[in-house]
């Protein structure tokens, strides 16, 4: 059986978070498609004074892992593509 030292154990937590990192953010990407089709759900929800931070965690009960700080990138994108267009004409 092989010994571990401080050592190693610390560069084996530092690899795992890296892989969890990892996952995290391979998770996230795929979220995006996932959060467009709830957008309507989700704005909703927003607009009768939920927070953020509620919505993410209804999301994560419906197996959307997503960051509070991703989930407040794409709201934003997504509001700023329901602004009307202004003509400059």
């Amino acid at each position: 059986m092989p010994t571990f030292t401080r050592g190693t154990e610390q560069a084996t937590d530092k690899r795992l978070k890296r892989l969890n990192a990892m996952r995290q953010r391979r998770s996230e990407r795929m979220a995006a498609p996932r959060i467009r089709a709830r957008w309507p759900d989700i704005k909703r929800a927003l607009d009768e004074g939920h927070s953020l931070q509620m919505v993410r965690e209804g999301l994560e009960v419906d197996g959307i892992q997503i960051s509070l700080s991703t989930l407040r990138t794409y709201v934003s994108r997504l509001r700023q593509k329901e602004l009307p267009t202004v003509s400059t004409d």
